[in-house]
């Protein structure tokens, strides 16, 4: 029998091995012996043809897809005599274990030419970041424990601290993710309360998460402004009343509008807010620290000059053009900082150690300038186009020489 009936984890037998033949007289008693004749999960399991699969994944998950197979081979038997033998069932066992074991995270290598990848995991982490925070975290380390005083100490609080001085900010605050800092904010200041974003800036995320979901699930009432194409900051002064609260500008990272279009300047929001008592929010999305017109890639909004709008707060990705792990940053006052951790929500947001001395790490890279050599995205983007063909050239001939049809 041919692997492929039995390739799916958890499927159902292929429909080669039911046969619609009538029944003889005496088919239940042949029905019963042919069951009979399966061997037994201890069976199989004992002949050790699938040691390797259980150290991969461990006994019990291995247990499990054997008597899958069985439970398949048993209810076929109402359609049709035939049984898997001990080697069949053993080998489709191992294609299964063999999905099994692809379907955990694991090393690849990205042939797709996009560097922040989401479905790859989005910036690439060194070896170099990862041992200088393995030796931190393993073990016991000082979370919430200031070594100074003796006493309990207060989560990411010099994590805030480095995120300020890296990037001018007065405070900052880092959550598990970009969409949940958004969230964090909204419902710290906004819950119940009007908040004016531009139609054009409505987007969709990763995901299938639309930015006007967060606002609502944050607690907020979203007010559109503007057209699609055109939003003035009339249009905003104009949708201001007693229940506006806040106003936010999304950058647009992962789509462009070209042709008659026109959009307020986060500097613009920022005057119109304070004139109008609201905050302000700029979520910038992506989060470079560079300018990143200087690699010869399309100029991006970076952290600093986000921050010379005088928005109230900035909020972006770190795991995007910042280059390292999964997170949140929000950056701004510390009175609204304060607030935001004093929210109940932030402790079902907040990181955790690892992730924390990640970013620790990632920080310090750029402040010592060793995000070239640290944080592989930049190295990456950081190569020049020649030496990349080089490269490419040399995979080429190898593949080649190999037989691979390769260009």
């Amino acid at each position: 029998m041919a692997l492929a009936d039995f390739n799916s984890v958890g499927g159902c037998l292929h429909s080669r091995w039911v046969r619609l033949l009538p029944l003889p007289p005496n088919e239940g008693i042949v029905t019963e012996n042919k069951l009979r004749s399966l061997p037994s999960v201890d069976q199989i399991l004992s002949s050790g043809r699938l040691d390797t699969e259980a150290n991969e994944l461990s006994r019990p998950l291995v247990t499990t897809v054997v008597r899958e197979i069985l439970a398949e081979a048993r209810k076929a038997h109402k359609k049709s005599t035939a049984t898997p033998t001990l080697d069949e069932i053993v080998a489709i066992a191992k294609s299964r274990c063999g999905v099994l074991i692809r379907r955990r995270i694991t090393r690849v290598l990205n042939g797709t030419g996009v560097l922040i990848h989401t479905n790859l995991g989005r910036a690439p982490l060194g070896r170099e970041l990862l041992d200088r925070v393995t030796e931190r975290v393993r073990g016991y380390s000082t979370l919430e424990f200031d070594l100074e005083s003796g006493k309990r100490g207060r989560r990411g609080s010099f994590l805030a601290y480095l995120l300020a001085q890296l990037t001018g900010g007065e405070s900052a605050i880092a959550v598990n993710n970009n969409a949940a800092a958004l969230f964090l904010i909204l419902n710290t200041f906004a819950n119940k309360r009007e908040v004016l974003v531009s139609r054009s800036e409505l987007v969709q995320i990763g995901g299938g998460f639309r930015i006007p979901d967060i606002i609502r699930r944050a607690g907020a009432k979203l007010v559109e402004v503007g057209t699609t194409n055109q939003t003035t900051l009339r249009d905003y002064r104009d949708a201001v009343t007693d229940k506006t609260t806040m106003i936010l500008k999304v950058h647009r990272s992962n789509f462009h509008l070209e042709g008659f279009v026109d959009e307020v300047s986060p500097e613009k929001l920022a005057e119109l807010a304070e004139k109008k008592k609201l905050i302000s929010v700029y979520d910038l999305g992506s989060g470079a620290y560079h300018q990143t017109e200087k690699f010869g890639m399309e100029a991006e909004p970076n952290i600093t000059t986000a921050l010379r709008s005088k928005a109230t707060l900035v909020c972006f990705s770190a795991d995007k053009l910042l280059g390292s792990t999964q997170a949140g940053i929000v950056i701004g006052g510390e009175q609204f900082t304060i607030e935001l951790h004093a929210n109940p929500i932030y402790r079902a947001l907040r990181l955790d150690k690892v992730t924390m001395a990640l970013l620790e790490e990632s920080a310090f890279a750029y402040l010592r300038k060793e995000d070239a050599t640290l944080l592989p995205l930049w190295r990456q983007i950081r190569t020049p186009v020649e030496e990349l063909r080089m490269r490419a050239n040399e995979i080429a001939k190898s593949l080649s020489e190999s037989g691979v049809k390769v260009s």
